[in-house]
């Protein structure tokens, strides 16, 4: 019997493919996190040790809220990941994240993990908005997903410190009829 795994369309892009993140990608993650270019724009946070990572990785393993993909190009370099995180089955809807190491940065795979993954959510998952969390100084990432067709919806006044000042959060969504690539 073959146990291959076919890609389904919405995991296979043009550029790139999103993959299942595994336990041997903990260490590979882990430096991620711990690059200050890549979380600066998201927030810098605490370093992390591999410990910790991989009892995190076990954590959201068992996290139904969670889906977090490795984003790899058709090469298989692993460039970055792209995330569904608060999904609330009931009301039908999501936050969803995506970096791109910056090497990476600027070839269109942040857009095109988007496009996967909200192909996924919309019609697989049957959500019905998605939302992004966007901290008001990262002109790139609101640049990204307005391109992908998420809307303004608000803003969280200064609910964030980071770099030795409070900042603004800037909720964005998109809707799955208004998804423009459909």
């Amino acid at each position: 019997m073959n146990y291959s795994i076919k890609f389904r369309s919405y995991f296979q892009g043009k550029n790139l493919d999103l993959i299942a993140f595994e336990k041997h990608h903990i260490e590979m993650v882990a430096k991620w996190i711990n690059d200050e270019q890549i979380n600066i724009p998201n927030g810098a946070r605490f370093p992390v040790s591999e410990y910790e990572q991989m009892i995190w990785y076990e954590k959201i393993c068992k996290d139904k809220t969670k889906r977090k993909l490795i984003i790899s190009t058709k090469n298989r370099e692993h460039v970055g990941m792209v995330s569904l995180f608060n999904i609330d089955y009931k009301n039908q809807n999501s936050e969803i994240g995506v970096y791109v190491i910056p090497k990476y940065q600027g070839k269109g795979y942040a857009k095109e993990a988007l496009n996967l993954l909200l192909t996924f959510a919309f019609f697989e998952l049957n959500l019905h908005k998605i939302y992004a969390s966007i901290y008001d100084f990262n002109i790139p990432a609101i640049k990204l997903f307005e391109s992908v067709g998420f809307q303004h919806e608000s803003t969280n006044k200064e609910v964030i410190y980071s770099q030795g000042k409070f900042i603004d959060v800037y909720i964005y969504s998109i809707f799955r009829r208004d998804l423009n690539h459909q």
